[in-house]
């Protein structure tokens, strides 16, 4: 051979090789049955080869799909001579052979069974390629499920403007998850497969050239919600207007602060808290700390009760005084800070689409079909003074609840007009309950007085006297006293059965004009009759 050692001749000087002796096939393939085993194995191959052994392995039948494995650990063929296994690889041995269902073993311990029939059914979809957290991802998901248009068409209802393709929570939505800065810049640098992207990231790629996207989704919303929000703030203006009005005229509040005015300083005559001209009206709600005396007539068990009682006596129109302030309980409902931050916001709202306006213009470069700069111009132009005049009536507003805090002798640094609203309401619902008890006991005393002279018994007429009220030893007094006409006021003591019946005889025979011995020998006579 030519050529030196350790380099390979050129492949074309190579003669072809032999064919392969019978016996002597390389390792096995599952293509088919391999009648002998192989004499040396690769890594195997010892110093002196020895001869072919008589053995064969059983015949292979190619599986119909993957299968799990069986994990051992092959023996040496050079072992095998040495063990049991020779004789089973033995052709000539006299070792029957089990017919296997090869078929029912591949449907028994086929590899990953179950994903392959749901395969032949669905094939694998392709898996989302996602650029941002899995968190943000699926929310954003979530949102745009929510919306019912596809994402050209969600681009389109931001550019122009509509009304009709989103709602007002479809926007606060999209307000919520408006792209930042680094997730236009992964969607921008992405430059793979854009239907690959998942659905976060197909949206941000369809939306990301929109110019000031948060700020113009804030001016959508605004432009929504500014009737809704002006519609929610007149009522509540109103209120409070007229709950300033009548509590400036109430004249049943005054007297009843007159009233309590009086009583304090009745009571406080001798301390430092006397000779007062007026109080701070949370003193109304401590009025019922003050209890009365142990045993006190009923309706004073506290001075608020005694206070019900003495108005309802002298002018019961005092206890419904909100009567004449009726929109005193919805004021107490209102913040007046929550008001006045919702009057800002307008002024606020309206700042800002004229500033994203100027904004706009001076790019000069916006997208196709951009309505946003036209819609906002006429918006603005059209309601900014309407707001205006809400402003001035807001700040009006506050000027007057801080001059009737004054009015009432309040602080208005330290209290808040709903405050004392409140607190009015709640001397109110306190008063009318006192009142009710106060009613309650008299009921009940009333009917327990009742009960009491039912229980009691009746007398005789002044004509004459109750057998009862004749007593041993007295008769004499008796018939003086009725003949004289005079009535006996001695408690009932129980009498004997035949003293009571001579008492009656005797008090038939006065009555009918006969003396008084022939009285006695007639009532003795008629007792022995009996």
């Amino acid at each position: 051979m030519s050529g030196g050692k350790g380099h390979a001749a050129p492949s074309h000087s190579l003669p072809p090789p032999p064919p392969p002796m019978p016996g002597s096939h390389g390792a096995a393939t599952l293509e088919g049955a391999i009648p002998t085993l192989p004499v040396f194995l690769a890594g195997n191959r010892p110093s002196n080869p020895l001869k072919p052994l008589a053995m064969a392995i059983p015949q292979i039948i190619k599986p119909t799909r993957p299968m799990k494995q069986l994990f051992w650990n092959k023996l040496p063929t050079g072992t095998i001579t040495q063990t049991v296994w020779k004789d089973i690889c033995d052709p000539t041995s006299d070792l029957g052979t089990i017919e296997l269902d090869y078929e029912e073993i591949d449907e028994l311990f086929c590899k990953n069974r179950t994903v392959a029939a749901s395969a032949a059914v669905a094939p694998d979809k392709k898996k989302a390629v996602s650029l941002f957290s899995v968190n943000r991802a699926n929310n954003i998901a979530i949102m745009l499920s929510r919306i019912k248009l596809t994402y050209p068409e969600i681009r389109v209802a931001l550019m122009e403007i509509s009304d009709e393709k989103l709602n007002i929570e479809n926007l606060k939505a999209i307000k919520q998850y408006v792209p930042t800065s680094d997730e236009i810049e992964l969607v921008k640098e992405y430059d793979g497969d854009f239907d690959s992207l998942g659905n976060a990231e197909r949206f941000y790629r369809e939306i990301m050239d929109i110019p000031r996207l948060s700020e113009r989704v804030s001016s959508m919303i605004f432009r929504r919600r500014l009737e809704i929000d002006v519609g929610e703030l007149k009522p509540e203006m109103d209120v409070l207007r007229l709950t300033i009005e009548e509590l400036h005229n109430s004249k049943r509040l005054k007297s009843l602060l007159k009233t309590v005015l009086l009583i304090g300083n009745h009571l406080n005559a001798t301390s430092f808290r006397g000779n007062a001209y007026g109080f701070q009206l949370d003193a109304l709600l401590k009025i019922r700390d003050t209890k009365g005396v142990e045993g006190a007539k009923p309706g004073s068990n506290t001075l608020l009760h005694y206070l019900a009682k003495s108005i309802h006596a002298k002018d019961p129109s005092l206890l419904k005084f909100l009567e004449e302030v009726p929109h005193l309980e919805a004021a107490a409902r209102i913040s007046v800070p929550t008001l006045m931050n919702s009057v800002n916001s307008l002024v606020a709202g309206m700042n800002q689409i004229r500033e994203e306006i100027r904004v706009l213009r001076k790019i000069r470069i916006s997208p196709l079909n951009d309505h946003f700069t036209d819609v906002m111009e006429k918006f603005a132009d059209s309601n900014e003074e309407g707001i205006q005049k809400i402003v001035e009536v807001g700040q009006g507003l506050e000027q007057d609840l801080k001059k009737l805090l004054i009015f009432y002798g309040e602080d208005p640094s330290s209290t808040k007009p709903e405050e004392f609203f409140g607190m009015l309401v709640s001397f109110s619902t306190m008063l009318q309950k006192s009142q009710l008890e106060n009613e309650a006991l008299a009921k009940r005393l009333s009917k327990n007085q009742q009960m009491a002279n039912k229980n009691r018994r009746p007398s005789e007429a002044a004509g004459g006297l109750s057998v009862a009220q004749i007593r041993d030893g007295h008769l004499d007094d008796a018939i003086r006293g009725l003949r004289s006409g005079l009535r006996r006021n001695r408690r009932d003591r129980p009498m004997s059965h035949l003293y009571s019946e001579l008492s009656m005889d005797a008090l038939q025979a006065i009555n009918a004009g006969v003396p008084r011995a022939g009285v006695l020998t007639h009532s003795r006579q008629s007792s022995r009759q009996q």
